[in-house]
């Protein structure tokens, strides 16, 4: 459809209106009396959607097929239609037994907030997504994401100088929260993105910090991730290796560092950006003069594994910082 002009007219002395394209209104089905609803968007431009077709965009339908051909797959199909924002997830099964969907399911529930079983009939299963994103915006599910990840990181801490099995094991539990929380971000940004979201709904100012603001969810992720694999690394060996101290010093000090970068991301300060590009400089100043001091290097793999861990969880916290003067930057041009 063309642009269209309308000249703005008042009514009744204080009352702007304008009116709508008829063949539009032909359309979307609006009669005298429909409602519509109205949001203000960042750059002031307005999107005028009919009230009740945004209702139904919350109960679209995806149909999945789960067989023996794709019982591999059928995971990552769920979970990009929940990601992709479907309200109902309808999967038919075939050739494969319920023990298997059954294992499926789990998985996928695993992953997913809010994913739940309301309808169940011979071959076929239907998942309902019953979370509301709109009791949890992206940036409180960022908090609580980015606090999960960090008492991960304090626990490592705590195993590096003295072994705990419980400690390790509750760490690589509280990964399955921070992979919910990451989802449920994920899918709120696709929303976002398919325009059914503005982005004041979710804690945002304007559209393009969905762009970083998935950078920075998913580095959080991913340090989650290397918490988990040092903890696992350890838990392997029943903790019968010890790290020399600079290795736990480092790490400490990383953690201090995402730390930094959680606040600055919170806070949208670019004071806590910049020092965390600073510190990260110095971080790997200090790494490489460890690498160099390490003695027996063969016989101390573990050292190596931990440090490969360590660069990686800086290097996403610093992903995490540029994203955060990225954002800061856009909210100013946005301002100007």
């Amino acid at each position: 459809m063309n642009d269209m002009i309308r000249r703005v007219q008042i009514t009744g002395g204080s009352t702007f209106i304008v009116s709508l394209p008829k063949e539009w209104v032909k359309n979307v089905g609006l009669t005298p009396g429909s409602e519509v609803l109205i949001d203000i968007l960042p750059d002031y431009s307005l999107r005028i959607a009919p009230l009740h077709r945004r209702s139904r965009r919350d109960i679209r339908v995806k149909e999945i097929e789960v067989s023996q051909d794709n019982v591999d797959t059928a995971i990552i199909e769920i979970l990009s239609a929940y990601l992709a924002g479907y309200g109902i997830i309808k999967i038919r099964y075939k050739d494969i037994s319920y023990d298997t969907l059954a294992r499926i399911i789990d998985k996928v529930r695993s992953k997913a907030i809010g994913l739940e079983i309301l309808d169940e009939k011979s071959n076929e299963l239907t998942l309902y997504s019953i979370v509301d994103t709109s009791l949890l915006t992206i940036t409180e599910a960022l908090e609580k994401m980015a606090n999960t990840t960090r008492s991960m990181l304090e626990d490592v801490e705590r195993i590096l100088k003295r072994y705990d099995e419980k400690i390790l094991k509750s760490i690589i539990e509280r990964d399955d929260v921070v992979d919910k929380l990451f989802l449920l971000i994920t899918r709120q940004l696709n929303q976002l993105l398919l325009g059914e979201l503005s982005p004041s709904n979710i804690g945002l100012v304007a559209l393009p910090e969905a762009l970083y603001m998935i950078i920075s969810v998913k580095s959080i992720e991913r340090i989650a991730d290397h918490a988990v694999q040092i903890s696992k690394n350890i838990l392997k060996n029943n903790g019968r290796f010890l790290l020399p101290d600079q290795i736990i010093e480092l790490f400490s000090k990383t953690k201090d560092l995402y730390i930094d970068t959680i606040k600055g991301l919170k806070s949208l300060n670019k004071k806590y950006a910049n020092k965390v590009v600073t510190l990260s400089k110095e971080l790997e100043k200090l790494e490489e003069k460890i690498r160099q001091n390490l003695i027996n290097p063969l016989g101390f793999p573990e050292a190596y594994l931990v440090l490969d861990n360590i660069r990686r969880i800086k290097a996403y916290s610093l992903d995490i910082a540029e994203s955060v003067i990225n954002i800061i930057t856009i909210r100013e041009y946005a301002h100007t």
